[in-house]
């Protein structure tokens, strides 16, 4: 079976936002929320010792807060990612 790249996690939020028709705003304000919980995750990931996880969950965070600040600025790819169904 092929192995796609995917994170599972991500797919559905975006599927989620896509079919419930969320504004912009409403849609900031989840990918925010999910920044805030790969953080917490991070830290309690740090305070096992378990770097991998932690610096996995990290990552999370930095690329959700990417998307709210690319949604705020309406970033120009945003839009075409979005027109081409990404």
């Amino acid at each position: 079976m092929k192995q796609l790249n995917i994170d599972l996690d991500t797919l559905v939020i975006e599927l989620l936002i896509k079919e419930l028709n969320i504004s912009s705003r409403e849609e900031i304000q989840i990918h925010l929320q999910l920044a805030q919980k790969h953080f917490e995750e991070a830290k309690k990931y740090l305070t096992e010792n378990n770097l991998v996880q932690a610096s996995e969950k990290l990552y999370k965070c930095a690329e959700e807060c990417i998307k709210a600040l690319a949604m705020k600025y309406r970033v120009p790819e945003v839009e075409e990612y979005r027109r081409e169904g990404r």
